[in-house]
């Protein structure tokens, strides 16, 4: 049946099916039959999900071309404004957006000779996990591993899946998407007609291994490709769907299913998955359903559509105290516990609180949090009223739970309880992950605590008293913070207290700093360096200007810096003090700029990573490759900069360029060079030891330096050298990830190996001092120097093999030891051991 087409006001052709409106693209589209070229009058629109097989199947019908074989069609050149680019019919099953294909682009196709037209293997994959499989047609001259591997990720929806954790296997079990076989071709590798090929997800390569795990494919309704989480056969159902529902924000229910559709029962939410049936090393499905939130202030009821959003969607009236009403929704298969953290979320005052929910004549008791709505009788399409109602502090409470000076928050009561999440109040992930890594520093706490716990047990305070007042605000408000993320009674109602709002504590921090003021994103090292100083200074004044505070004594470390005339030898020297050690990646990868000068004149440019142990060849065969146009490699010659200088030679090494930029020139005649050897581009990993040792290294700037001597006085070259004198109880190291270098904007992605437990720096100590670290927690910031995302990964103590990751609200246990470990890492914070005695 041929689909139907729509025209809009400028006569562009809309198509009334299969549209994905995520980015729309205005195309042109040709195709040559027999030196005859065949152009649609009007531009269509596709969304930037559709791949070029979609696109064919289109320019097919609109030119009534049903009867011909598909494969007689083929893509042949992508022009935009004079540019093209060559694709082929191996690209077939790449998005437009794969393509890097811009809206006003042109895609040109050919019809084939009957004798003419490529050849196809019928390749079946098979997802062994999940017992799916589907049917490729495949190129056999020209398709790659890694043009399989992308069409395989496409059609599984994997793509937020690691590509090294998907792995494609023949049937003797030889993984064919190695590194080295990428650019190899389907025959090469024996894959003929009628091949099965098998997928499999590994699992992290970890330190703390467990066969016996169960895969956990999740499925949004609302985010494209699938996700996979690991669980144990002991844990429960409810603790699975917990971990689902701290990972997607707006999910309204999950359902399980296994391999063969069968739905699991998951009424009983303290059974284990093994109890269900569910064997090791088996796979189940996750369907996820979610919904935005709708939030009303006033105090009609919602509009009956909005309850029609979800079979099992009730509204929730929540009456807190000095404020309108506000609803929200809920489900009747949410837990008491679920839907008491969701109101708590809107209360400004994280004071406790007594909750009274009720639906008519039905009382849902707040004491029985792991029951469900509907196990009080609540049915879909109900209104909930829920009254808060603030407890006033009494100091019984405190006094019962026995709290004087003696406080730690490592005590080992403490040790099992897990630590509070900080709620986003918009982008302030940055706030929250540096915050997390302080609440993990043992000392820093507990000098807050100390005062705070003393002050609440006596009779002379109310609770909300805070001893810190006459320090400074943001000692006040730091100290505010601490409290109410370790205050020891939030035991008694932890289910109404998973995060924390850090509301008053932003609004301080952006008092005094308007930088953090905003709800723009930030910097994690930026914004813990402000905090620290600040802290530091409002002490100092406080004590009557006396150097050697709290921040001092737990973060500050000492560092000469000696500057040698090469002229006369004398030897200038600096000492400053750092509360965060900013180490450089002094990776060998670099950024380089490439500058296309095509024959009609027209430029373009890309940058383009490598490491400079790397040729020209490699570089300007990279730039074609991401350009999927090789073929003008050989067509080509290069000059440095911007065309000004003589031609480079294609085998000069990318360490003699003066500067990170290379003009590519495309030229009539062929140059006669071929596609260089296979090279690994891969990225390089770094360790911390290198790092810092890389650190202290005497080093000769290329810059001249002006010696003031008597005997001088004059331009001369320096040597520069830095000598750590004092390593501080909390080394707190920064990896430098973020680039400014040349103009060019840039985050590095090198992996850092760091150590966790033992690490030993008292060899870069210019005395004899021992100096043992141990990791306490990390910041992450995932993402590109334009944007992204940070978490942090802590432990409660040096001796506590428990680590948690901390993503605002959220906080979970690390599972694999080997994530502490990852490219994304940017602030270590390490606590020094005690000297043995």
């Amino acid at each position: 049946m041929r689909r139907s087409y729509e025209i809009d006001h400028n006569n562009r052709f809309y198509r009334t099916s299969s549209f994905d409106p995520s980015r729309s693209l205005f195309l042109e589209l040709t195709c040559t039959d027999r030196n005859k070229v065949i152009k649609i009058e009007e531009p269509i629109v596709f969304s930037s999900k559709n791949t070029i097989h979609d696109i064919k199947y289109e320019l097919m019908q609109i030119l009534h071309r049903e009867s011909i074989h598909p494969e007689q069609v083929v893509p042949t050149e992508i022009q935009y404004f004079g540019s093209s680019g060559i694709i082929n019919s191996s690209h077939e099953n790449m998005t437009l957006d794969e393509l890097h294909v811009k809206s006003g682009s042109t895609l040109c196709f050919k019809q084939l000779t009957v004798s003419s037209y490529t050849k196809l293997l019928q390749v079946t994959v098979s997802f062994v996990s999940i017992g799916r499989n589907i049917v490729l047609k495949l190129d056999e001259s020209s398709t790659t591993i890694d043009a399989l591997l992308r069409t395989v990720i496409n059609a599984f929806d994997l793509n937020s899946i690691e590509r090294q954790r998907i792995q494609l296997c023949s049937y003797r079990d030889d993984v064919l998407n190695t590194s080295s076989n990428l650019g190899k071709k389907l025959s090469e590798l024996g894959i003929r007609n009628y091949s099965i090929i098998f997928l499999y997800i590994s699992k992290p390569s970890s330190t703390i291994t467990n066969d016996d795990d169960i895969y956990v494919y999740t499925k949004s309704n609302t985010i494209s490709g699938v996700d996979l989480l690991l669980a144990s056969p002991t844990d429960a159902i409810g603790e699975l769907e917990a971990r689902i529902k701290s990972k997607y924000q707006w999910m309204v229910s999950v359902a399980f299913r296994d391999t063969d559709y069968n739905t699991i029962d998951a009424s009983d939410r303290n059974r284990t998955l093994s109890e269900l049936g569910i064997k090791s090393s088996q796979s189940i499905y996750a369907d996820i359903e979610e919904v935005l939130p709708t939030k009303q202030t006033d105090k009609s009821q919602p509009s009956s559509s909005s309850t029609t959003m979800n079979s099992n969607m009730v509204d929730v009236r929540c009456q807190l105290p000095g404020i309108q009403p506000i609803t929200i929704k809920a489900l009747v298969t949410d837990t008491v516990a679920e839907l008491a953290a969701n109101i708590g979320a809107l209360r400004e005052n994280q004071t406790m609180a007594q909750f009274l929910l009720w639906s008519g004549s039905i009382t849902i008791d707040d004491k029985q949090p792991d029951k469900r709505l509907a196990d009080f009788g609540i049915k879909p399409g109900s209104t909930i009223v829920a009254s808060v109602i603030e407890i006033p502090p009494t100091n019984n409470f405190i006094k019962t739970s026995k709290i004087d000076k003696t406080y730690t928050t490592t005590n080992t009561s403490d040790l099992n309880v897990k630590p509070k999440g900080l709620n986003n109040l918009g982008n302030t992930c940055y706030m929250n992950s540096a915050l997390q890594c302080l609440m993990h520093v043992p000392a820093l706490t507990e000098y807050f605590m100390d005062k705070l716990s003393q002050a609440h047990a006596t009779d002379e305070h109310f609770d909300n008293y805070n001893p810190f007042h006459e320090f400074g605000e943001v000692t006040e408000a730091f100290a505010k913070l601490v409290w109410n993320l370790q205050k020891p009674d939030r035991k008694s109602y932890s289910y109404y207290d998973y995060s924390f709002r850090p509301t008053d504590f932003k609004e301080t921090i952006g008092r005094l700093e308007p930088r953090f003021a905003t709800f723009d994103q930030q910097d994690a090292q930026e914004f813990l360096t402000f905090l620290l100083n600040s802290i530091h200074q409002e002490i100092k004044q406080k004590s009557n200007h006396a150097q050697n505070t709290i921040i001092t004594k737990l973060f500050f470390c000492e560092i000469q810096s000696s500057t040698t005339c090469c002229r006369c030898q004398h030897v200038s020297t600096r000492v400053e003090s750092y509360s965060i050690l900013p180490l450089p990646l002094n990776s060998k990868e670099r950024m380089f700029q490439v500058n296309f000068i095509r024959l009609n004149g027209q430029e373009e440019y890309d940058i383009v990573p490598m490491s400079i142990d790397h040729r020209i060849e490699h570089l300007v065969y990279a730039f074609f490759e991401r350009r999927r146009d090789t073929i003008r490699f050989s067509y080509v010659t290069v000059m440095a900069k911007n065309a000004t200088e003589a031609a480079i030679d294609f085998g000069t090494s990318l360490s003699k360029l003066s500067e990170p930029v290379l003009a590519v020139i495309e030229q009539v005649n062929y140059n006669g060079r071929i596609a260089p050897f296979q090279y690994e581009n891969k990225l390089t990993s770094l360790k911390l030891d290198e790092c810092l040792q890389e650190f202290v290294s005497l080093e000769t700037p290329d810059d001249s330096w002006f010696c003031d001597q008597n005997e001088c006085k004059k331009d001369s070259k320096v040597s520069k050298q830095l000598q750590i004198l004092t390593f501080p109880p909390v080394l707190i190291i920064q990896l430098k990830r973020f680039s400014h270098e040349h103009g060019l904007h840039r985050k590095l992605n090198t992996l850092v190996d760091y150590p966790i437990d033992g690490f030993n720096l008292g060899r870069l100590l210019k005395s004899s001092e021992e100096a043992v670290y141990d990791l306490i927690a990390v910041c992450n910031h995932i993402g590109s120097i334009y944007g992204g995302h940070y978490t942090a990964y802590a432990r409660k103590g040096p001796k506590q093999e428990t680590w948690y990751i901390l993503d605002d609200h959220y906080v979970s246990t690390v599972y694999y030891k080997e994530d502490l470990i990852s490219k994304n890492a940017y602030l270590l914070v390490y606590l020094k051991r005690p000297k043995q005695t």
